[in-house]
């Protein structure tokens, strides 16, 4: 998945929860701008930052780790 595509199944998923950057932003404790830049794909966010907006969200990370 590329930033772009994060970016908008972030911005989708919070926009079928009706809620503003503004109230994200307050309740995950990352800034406005960085969480803009996020849903715009203009930025790679840290782990620790993808969980924090994931588990507000309500949405499940997975891995799938392939063997050569």
């Amino acid at each position: 998945m590329t930033k772009e595509e994060l970016g908008e199944m972030i911005r989708n998923r919070r926009k079928v929860l009706k809620m503003t950057l503004e109230t994200m932003s307050y309740h995950t404790d990352i800034s406005m701008n960085t969480l803009s830049a996020i849903e715009r794909g203009e930025t790679n966010p840290s782990f620790e930052v993808l969980s924090e907006i994931f588990l507000y969200l309500g949405l499940e990370m997975s891995v799938d780790v392939k063997g050569k």
